[in-house]
Parts: C-alpha cells; structure tokens; sequence
C-alpha cells in the first residue's frame, strides 16, 4: 500500500488530530511517535510522524523535521502536511524550512485557522476566540505589541514570509493561486494567508491543488479541506442529495454545496410540480438530468427550494389551484420521492442525504423500505442509517430536520457517504 500523504507534527495530540482528518474519508492513516527508520513505518496511505519537537531547542527541532520530512519521502509519500499549532507554539520557522529545505520544496502556504475551533486570522493577527493571540495568554515572554504571523515566524526562518488577506481570500482559489503566483518570484517563499471561516479554508486548500503545492502547513482545520481538495478519497459512487426543507439554514447549506466545483445541483420548477404532477414534464426532466450527472460519478443534489421566497410562492400557487398548504407540501414531497426512485434504480450511488421530515417519509416509502437500521452520527442531528427491507435494503441513508447543521452540514455528509 503505498503512502500518498506524509504528516509531520511536534506532538501526539496534534499529530492524531490531524491524522483523523483523513482517516474519516477511508484513507488508511497511522501515527508513528518520534522520527523513525524506514523499515519501522507501517503501510498505510497516510502517514502521521510526531516528532515531539514543540518544546525542544531549535536546532533539534530543524534536525528531527528535516529526517521526518526524509523518511516520509522514502516510504514514497508525494503530498506533505506540517501540522502546526492553531496557537502558534512550537518551532514552526526552523521546523518548515527543514522541511522545505529536505524536500526542495520553494513555496509553501500557511494558516493556524480553525474556526470551528474560534481560531480565525484577520489581517495577519491570529485571534482566540475573539481575542488576539497575545491578549489571550499564549505569547507569555515576549514583549507587548502586535504580533502577526508574518512577525512570528520571521523570528525563527530566513524564509521570505509574505502574507495573503482577507479580501484576496474571500474572492476565491483563483484569485488566491494568482496572487501567489505573482508575487512568489520577489517577494515570499511562505505564505500566511487570512481565514475567517471554513470556506476561507476551502478555497485555501483548493488553490493551493491548483498551483501544484506539495507542502501545506496549518492546523487541523485546513488538513480537514486537503483530502477533498486533492481528490485523495477513496473511489466510490456518487452521492445523490435531496434538500425539501425551505428552512433557512437548509438553504444556505444548498448555497454552500453550490459553490463546490464537485457538487453538481439539479433545480426543479416547484410551481411545475404542482400543476404537473408525478409523471410531468418537469419530473422526467430532473430524473434525466440526475441520471447524467450520476452516470459520471458526480456528487448531486437534488431540490425544489432555490429560496424560502420561492417556497411561499410555490405554496400560494397550490391554494390558487385548490390544494391546501399540506397538500401542496405532500405534492412536491411526493414528486422528490418519485425521482429518487427512478433515479436509484438505474445508477449505482454510494449514499442518499435527505433534508426535510415530509421528504424523507415519502422517499422512505417510495423506495418500499420497512424502515432503517440506525448506524452512527455523521454530526449532532445527522444520523447514517441503512435502509430495511425493499430492492434498495442496506443503502445508507443521511437525513437531517431542515433547521439542524451548519453551513457545511450538507457538504460534510456527502463526504461522508
């Protein structure tokens, strides 16, 4: 089995931490403690080394990274990953440049950001919480003022340091990669980068996968974006979602698998719903659609809410044509479970995602399930079940109340599925 990624940490926590961002999209992932020889690492696809550097002298440091980052090219690993602190401790000047260094590796990019940890960095500083890294205790020694990561690691590196902000982030990988790429001649061989949420992360990851880079450094926030971004998980079928739900929350999980260049949507015109019915125009259409689209591998999702307005809307047109508010819920409901159905029976998905009680009980049904075998939790309201009884018996099945989740709920269970 050989190695694809090689994962290099100063300490266990950290080193686990970041190891699991891979291992939950199947790839086979072990942690070796302290820098090892080469007959000691076991296979694995992933391969974690904690070299417990953090607190040791800098020139030990610089020495046990260069010989992790050697080791793990040797066992034939071609992407690496320098797990940092989300808090900045640690040797991560001298310990980046060993391993560039080691690797011949020129550029390199950088971010500690973990919101979903309350680590951001804004304008270069680095906050906890809210609250900039040195306020917040984790710079005890070193003198008062502000600290930014271009400051911090110009300490400990003759590396160029160059920061990426905010406003070139949020514009997406392509602005990121080209900035980077302008500016890597003359002005920086690392790259810190600004990242206030896990889309900054994201699209961190992605253009970094567009320039080619083989080294990222950050917390486990931006190890969780690599594997996706690098289409380093595992080959399964595509994933079929159906968002039914007009909550808001749900609707901004939509807009945000929207923006993944590897999640394909497939709208469909409610108000055709209601006037048509199963067996419409509009229902064939979206199952031929789907069916394209899952024919090629790619992860879709299906749904009848672009907007909680376009919901009301679909909802006053049911009463003009003499359906009441249920009724015209059970409807639509009712044509999502129906092209599902036509949809599964002729393509080879790995998962179902369905948002929305009245759509999950009708799919359920169309699908003549008994009814499911409860299997894990993706996330607190996520739960993975496996479908009982039917033609589709043992299809796991992710379904959420539309007001549960965050914004990358959605995203996260295709994911996982």
């Amino acid at each position: 089995m050989p190695c694809k990624v090689g994962i290099i940490a100063d300490d266990l926590t950290g080193a686990n931490d970041a190891g699991v961002q891979f291992r939950k999209y199947g790839l086979t992932t072990v942690c070796h403690v302290g820098v090892p020889q080469h007959n000691m690492l076991p296979e694995a696809e992933v391969i974690v080394v904690d070299t417990e550097s953090r607190d040791k002298p800098r020139d030990e440091a610089r020495k046990l990274a260069g010989q992790a980052a050697a080791a793990l090219k040797d066992m034939g690993a071609t992407l690496f990953y320098k797990k940092i602190d989300s808090t900045m401790r640690g040797n991560i000047g001298v310990e980046t440049e060993a391993i560039m260094d080691t690797l011949g590796i020129n550029t390199t990019i950088l971010t500690p950001s973990y919101p979903a940890n309350g680590r951001v960095v804004i304008e270069g500083s680095l906050l906890v919480h809210g609250t900039p890294l040195q306020e917040a205790g984790y710079l005890a020694g070193m003198q008062a003022g502000r600290w930014t990561l271009q400051t911090l690691l110009g300490r400990s590196t003759t590396r160029r340091v160059t920061h990426i902000t905010l406003e070139t982030v949020s514009q997406g990988y392509k602005k990121i990669a080209t900035e980077i790429a302008q500016k890597t001649p003359t002005e920086g061989n690392i790259f810190t980068l600004d990242a206030a949420s896990r889309r900054d992360l994201t699209e961190i990851a992605r253009a970094a996968c567009e320039m080619g880079m083989t080294l990222l450094c950050g917390s486990a926030g931006l190890a969780e974006e690599i594997p996706y971004a690098y289409n380093l998980i595992r080959s399964r079928g595509p994933v079929l979602a159906v968002v039914g739900s007009p909550n808001p929350t749900s609707i901004k999980q939509l807009d945000e698998a929207r923006r993944m260049p590897n999640i394909a949507t497939v709208d469909l015109d409610a108000s055709k719903l209601i006037l048509e019915g199963i067996g419409g125009i509009e229902l064939r259409r979206a199952a031929d659609e789907l069916l394209c689209l899952l024919s090629k591998g790619i992860d879709s999702v299906l749904t009848s809410v672009e907007s909680k307005e376009h919901a009301e809307s679909s909802l006053k047109l049911g009463l003009r044509e003499g359906f009441t508010e249920v009724e015209t819920r059970a409807r639509i409901a009712q044509c999502l479970s129906d092209i599902v159905a036509k949809v599964i029976e002729r393509s080879s998905i790995s998962g179902l995602f369905v948002t929305g009680g009245e759509t999950a009980i009708r799919i359920i049904e169309g699908l003549q399930a008994a009814g499911t075998e409860i299997v894990r939790e993706v996330s607190p309201g996520m739960p993975v079940a496996k479908i009982l009884g039917g033609r589709f018996a043992g299809l796991r099945i992710v379904t959420k109340a539309g007001g549960f989740g965050d914004d990358y709920s959605l995203i996260d269970a295709i994911r996982y599925l």
